[in-house]
């Protein structure tokens, strides 16, 4: 294998693996977030017959609950709300 598919492979394994990583660690993925994951890790296993760990991370990824726009809204505000009520208390 050459220099240059090497560097891509690696390239794209380091993105397909901290966005999984992201979301798993957020807990939930929204649709189109989701197809980005998929299109990359299609892209890694059908180009360079790679899977593993990934393959592992994938699982993952969509075991997690799918969310739309209107409830990362929701679930932001909720956040914010907490931070800022504990920001308050003595």
């Amino acid at each position: 294998m050459d220099e240059q598919k090497e560097r891509e492979i690696k390239r794209l394994r380091h993105d397909l693996v901290s966005a999984c990583e992201s979301a798993i660690n957020d807990g939930f993925i929204t649709v189109s977030r989701l197809c980005s994951i998929e299109d990359m890790y299609d892209d890694y296993k059908n180009q360079f017959h790679k899977n593993g760990y990934t393959k592992t991370l994938m699982c993952k990824v969509r075991n997690l609950k799918i969310i739309n726009n209107v409830e990362i809204d929701q679930t932001m505000e909720s956040i914010l709300a907490k931070g800022k009520k504990e920001m308050e208390e003595p």
